[in-house]
Order: C-alpha cells, then structure tokens, then sequence
C-alpha cells in the first residue's frame, strides 16, 4: 500500500534522516485503494478509532479541502494525519486534525511529533482536534508540541452519547 500510496497526488515531499513527510492534497477521487487506507488507519488508532464511515468522510474532506500526511520511516509507512477543512473562516480554526495515527511499532519515535508539527507549519497553527480524555499518550503529545485544553466536547445523538 506505500507505494501506491506514495504515488497519489503528492504536492509537497520533505525528507529528514531517513524520514520522509508527503502531503496529499487533491481531487476527493485518488488512485489509491480508500478502503485499504482506512483499514490501516482504523487499525492504527486501535481503542480509539471512529466507525469506519465517519474516517471515510473525513479522508475525502481531506484530499478535497484539507490534506493528508503520510509519515515515512527508510521507505515504510509509519504515521497517517488526515487534517479537515473547517467551513467557518473565523468561528473556529480552519482546520481540524481528524486523525492522527502511527503505526505501532513505530511509536515512541517521534513520528507523532514530527506530523504535528508539519501541521502546525501547513496550517499556520490554525487548526483544532479533539482527543478521548482516556488517551492519556496522545493527550501528551499534544501538551508537547504546544496544544492546550481549552474545551470539552460534549455529544448528543438522539438520546445517545455514544
């Protein structure tokens, strides 16, 4: 799938010791196999994945209007950010980190780190998340870079938080 992957519409390509950031920016509509990449990116997120519908909707959003960050390590795919086009131009932040996802056995190497900071440089720092208050590593990792809490997102879905 990297390859394939690799070859789709890449805009931007930044290489670092061994490391390599691609942005995708593009058509809704790319040659790449959608279903496999949301597989792999709903098996990355693990515990704190979405339905597999709702990590489509944000990828096509994405390669319409946001971009996605393809995370390389010597030649091998380890860490996904798919970064949404907000409507609001000032309301909130224009874009919004959907998802943000390395591959396990690459945690702990700063592959994280390192996509969050290509979205801060993307987006001109102007962008939000949100983040499951129990994923306390991710929560981390946000304080490190920068982030801070600022509010709590509440859910209501026809008498369902869930």
């Amino acid at each position: 799938m990297a390859e394939v992957v690799k070859s789709a519409y890449v805009t931007e390509e930044y290489e670092n010791k061994g490391r390599t950031i691609v942005v995708l920016r593009g058509p809704a509509m790319i040659p790449l196999d959608i279903e496999t990449f949301v597989d792999t990116l709903d098996e990355w997120l693990g515990e704190f994945s979405d339905p597999k519908n709702e990590i489509l909707e944000a990828v096509y959003n994405a390669l319409a209007k946001g971009f996605i960050l393809l995370a390389y390590e010597e030649g091998e795919l380890a860490g996904i950010a798919v970064v949404s086009r907000i409507c609001f131009e000032t309301f909130f932040p224009r874009y919004h980190l959907s998802y943000i996802a390395t591959k396990p056995e690459f945690r702990g190497r700063g592959i994280g780190t390192m996509l969050l900071e290509k979205v801060k440089e993307v987006t001109g720092g102007d962008f939000s998340l949100h983040v499951d208050v129990k994923n306390t590593n991710a929560i981390r990792l946000y304080e490190k870079v920068g982030m801070k809490k600022k509010y709590y997102r509440m859910l209501y879905r026809g008498g369902t938080t869930e």
